[in-house]
């Protein structure tokens, strides 16, 4: 039987914040631990107000696809200017994984917003991460990425 890869909660959220930004999500609540992601309920950019919540379930083997592929491309646009945080989920997501990485709990809800991440873990973990501290951190993750001028 093959062995299923691990990724770090800061790419398998990187990856999924991606797929968000792309389908034009502006709401999520995700239920997240080491095999996949579900998203449980959603709202997309223009939908109408009658909007019915939805389920679909990323196992980890196609969150691990997307992740590779997108990795091949990165680095290949245009240099971007790095003085302001994105508002990407695929920015927002990544920090947030990085803490969760941190926490080192396996399981967790996470009902995000371009505004705001409230996670709540299997194990008791709590945290809101309101719009300036995820700027706080995505700066932080930008300058750790970005080389010190020479």
């Amino acid at each position: 039987m093959a062995r299923q890869p691990r990724l770090k909660y800061e790419e398998m959220l990187r990856t999924v914040g991606a797929m968000l930004d792309e389908e034009g999500y502006q709401l999520a609540v995700l239920e997240v631990w080491p095999q996949g992601v579900v998203l449980q309920s959603t709202s997309r950019a223009g939908e109408a107000e009658g909007y019915q919540a939805g389920r679909r379930e990323l196992p980890l083997s196609e969150i691990v696809e997307a992740s590779r592929q997108r990795t091949t491309l990165r680095g290949q646009g245009p240099p971007t200017e790095q003085t302001k945080p994105p508002l990407r989920f695929e920015w927002i997501l990544r920090v947030i994984g990085a803490e969760l990485d941190r926490q080192g709990q396996s399981r967790y809800q996470l009902t995000v917003s371009r505004e705001g991440v409230t996670v709540e873990g299997a194990e008791g973990y709590r945290q809101i991460f309101g719009a300036a501290k995820l700027t706080r951190l995505i700066h932080e993750a930008m300058r750790r990425r970005t080389p010190p001028p020479t």
